[in-house]
C-alpha cells in the first residue's frame, strides 16, 4: 500500500495497488506478492490470470509479511452525537446523528466500534459480543430466538409467493406481546423446522400482541418442510428494538444511525466503521490460481461460475 504506480512491480520497488499488480498477471507462474500494511480499494477485477498444473498463478502476501484487505471505510468523526430523549436504559443513553444514505453507499449494513462488531437492534436479545457455550457467540444460539405458537393454524403450509403470513408467537412472559415492542418493519428471520432460513419484512404488527404479519422475499416461490414445533425466529433491524448496550440502527427513512455504545460514551469518543465493501476480488477465467496468507476484514472474495483447481490456502476472513 505505500508503493508508486511508476514501480518495477519487484519487492523493494512495489506497486501501490493490489489492481495494478494483478493487471500485470499474464502468464502460468506469474506472481502478485503483496508487501505488508493494510489495502483499501475498490473491487479488484481478477480476469484471465491463467496458471497451469506445474506452474499456477498466485495472488499472496510476500514471505513473513502480514496483508489485511479492509473492506470497511471509517465513519467521519464528528461532535454532531446527541442523546434521544426517553430512551435512557438503567442510565446509559441511545445516541444518534444525520448519516445521509449517499455518504455510505446507500445506508449502513455493518457497524463496528473500535474494531468490535456491534449488534443490529434485534428481539430477542443477543450479543455478537457475548460468547456462550461451547465457544458458540449468543445469536447462533438457539435458546435466543423465538418460537411460535403451536396451537394456531400454520400460515407458511399454505404459503402464496407475495402473499403475507400471518405469525403468532408463543408468548408468555418472555414473548412478543410481553416486551412491548412494536416489531413493524422490521427483518424478519425464521428459520423453519431447523432446515430452511427465510427473510421478510414484519407488513404488521401492534406492540402488547403475539401476533404479525410477514411479507416474505419475492424470490421464494415455494415453502417446503414447514414443521411448527421446531421452526424459530427472530427481528432485528429498527430502532424500535434498541434497548441494550452494543446495538445499533440505521433509518434510511430518517437518515439517522443510532448508536448504544458499550460504555455508554457518546460514539463522538470512539472509532466508527462501516462496511463499504461486498468483495474484495471478482474472479473470473482464472484456471489453477492460488490466492494464499491473506486477511480480509468487512469483505470477501467473488468467484462464483466456477474456477478450476482454484486453491485457497490460509486466508482468514472476519466479518465478510
Amino acid at each position: 500500500p505505500h508503493g508508486s504506480s511508476h514501480a518495477t512491480g519487484t519487492l523493494n520497488d512495489p506497486l501501490d495497488t493490489i489492481a495494478a499488480c494483478v493487471a500485470r498477471l499474464r502468464a502460468p507462474g506469474d506472481q502478485c506478492r503483496l508487501r505488508g500494511g493494510t489495502y483499501r480499494e475498490p473491487t479488484v477485477a481478477v480476469r484471465g490470470a491463467r496458471g497451469s498444473p506445474e506452474a499456477p498463478v498466485v495472488i499472496a502476501a510476500a514471505e513473513g509479511e502480514d496483508v489485511l484487505i479492509d473492506g470497511t471505510v471509517e465513519l467521519p468523526r464528528n461532535d454532531t452525537w446527541t442523546p434521544v430523549p426517553g430512551r435512557e436504559i438503567d442510565g446509559a443513553r441511545l445516541w444518534e446523528t444525520n448519516v445521509p444514505a449517499a455518504t455510505v453507499g446507500g445506508g449502513v449494513t455493518q457497524l463496528w466500534l473500535d474494531g468490535e462488531m456491534l449488534t443490529p437492534a434485534r428481539w430477542p436479545n443477543a450479543l455478537w459480543s457475548e460468547m456462550q457455550s461451547f465457544g458458540m457467540r449468543a445469536p447462533f444460539n438457539w435458546s435466543n430466538w423465538a418460537r411460535f405458537n403451536s396451537s394456531v393454524a400454520w400460515s407458511p403450509s399454505n404459503y402464496t409467493p407475495g402473499v403475507p403470513l400471518r405469525l403468532v408467537d408463543a408468548g408468555g412472559p418472555t414473548g412478543l406481546g410481553s416486551s412491548g415492542i412494536s416489531a413493524r418493519g422490521a427483518v424478519f428471520i425464521g428459520n423453519i423446522a431447523h432446515d430452511d432460513t427465510f427473510v421478510g419484512t414484519v407488513t404488521s404488527h401492534v406492540a402488547g400482541s403475539d401476533e404479525f404479519m410477514v411479507l416474505i422475499e419475492p424470490s421464494v416461490q415455494h415453502m417446503g418442510n414447514t414443521k411448527q414445533g421446531n421452526s424459530l425466529y427472530f427481528f432485528e433491524g429498527p430502532s424500535s428494538l434498541l434497548d441494550q448496550a452494543g446495538e445499533w440502527s440505521y433509518s434510511q427513512a430518517e437518515q439517522k444511525l443510532r448508536v448504544r455504545t458499550p460504555d455508554g460514551t457518546s460514539p463522538a469518543q470512539h472509532r466508527m466503521t462501516y462496511k463499504a465493501q461486498t468483495y474484495a476480488m471478482n474472479i473470473t477465467d482464472c484456471p489453477h490460481l492460488t490466492l494464499a496468507n491473506l486477511s480480509f476484514l468487512g469483505t470477501t472474495i467473488n468467484a462464483a461460475g466456477g474456477i478450476p483447481h482454484l486453491l485457497l490456502d490460509s486466508l482468514s476472513f472476519r466479518f465478510p
